[in-house]
């Protein structure tokens, strides 16, 4: 997210394109064609490169009918991770987070992707607008490779205290978190945790993005820790983790039993082959957010 540039003082910054225009019907592309032109890298491919299923995505700039997007694909290695994001990014909309706007597209050789538009790009008059945007890395100052090297706890304080409304962006922070725990979210780390500046200047915290439950590729741990843990989250540590952060007791109940209320019926939507993974791993995934749940009620 974001476009942070630095440009001699009076100097207007450069506008940035996408890297990809797409023009045609999504049947018309071939996507590996698309990575090929962008010169993007496959993240499986890098040695030393040990991020989890989200970050493992290959994920292309695109433009279409005036608006951007990141396009995303599955690497091998996590299969149907692009059905699984999109089943996990309409349920957060339908708990009424603020998500990411995003669609399940096909190429011309039937392989999926999926399209996602960018927050921090607005139309406006015609053109393309950046908003400024800042992960939570960015706001501590962290290098991204120390994305995972920082607690939850002190992820939501720094964004909370940059946004206009620290009470609503802390409670908006821990309802995403509660969600990462309750749908098996393991790579909510420090950079996709982030804060948006309306056109008017006032930060909030962005729309919820990169949100595929990591549980079925073998990761059943959180990104960053809270209070000290990072599984086995425990109602009681749950609760704790918004009280030390600020919000009050009755808003962090309220909180968490909205977040069980949505995610109810995900555990049987899996079971019932939601995303059609095998039938080991779906019934490994459904216990383990069934645990969740239990320890949380």
């Amino acid at each position: 997210v974001g476009n942070v540039q630095i440009v001699p003082a009076g100097t207007a910054p450069n506008r940035t394109d996408a890297l990809v225009q797409v023009e045609s019907s999504w049947t018309e592309v071939v996507f590996s064609e698309l990575m090929d032109a962008a010169e993007v890298v496959d993240p499986v491919a890098l040695p030393g490169v040990q991020d989890k299923a989200s970050a493992r995505m290959i994920s292309v700039p695109v433009a279409r009918a005036g608006l951007r997007y990141i396009l995303k694909v599955s690497p091998s290695e996590f299969p149907l991770v692009i059905e699984n994001e999109a089943y996990f990014i309409a349920l957060a909309r339908q708990a009424g987070l603020a998500t990411v706007r995003a669609e399940i597209v096909h190429d011309a050789a039937g392989r999926s992707g999926l399209l996602v538009e960018r927050f921090d790009r607005v139309p406006i008059d015609g053109d393309t607008v950046c908003l400024a945007a800042e992960d939570a890395a960015q706001v501590l100052g962290i290098y991204p490779a120390d994305k995972y090297a920082v607690t939850t706890e002190r992820v939501c304080t720094a964004l909370a205290d940059r946004c206009s409304a620290r009470p609503v962006a802390l409670r908006d922070l821990v309802r995403q978190v509660c969600f990462a725990w309750f749908t098996g979210n393991g790579d909510l780390h420090a950079k996709n945790l982030s804060i948006l500046s309306t056109p008017a200047g006032e930060w909030r915290v962005s729309p919820a993005y990169d949100l595929p439950s990591t549980v079925p590729y073998g990761d059943r741990t959180m990104a960053l820790s809270i209070g000290g843990s990072k599984t086995g989250l425990s109602r009681r540590a749950l609760l704790a983790f918004a009280g030390d952060l600020g919000l009050p007791a009755r808003a962090a109940e309220r909180v968490l039993d909205q977040a069980l209320t949505a995610t109810a019926r995900t555990p049987d939507d899996i079971a019932r082959g939601a995303i059609p993974l095998d039938r080991n791993a779906l019934r490994a995934w459904t216990k383990e957010l069934r645990h969740r749940r239990r320890l949380a009620e």
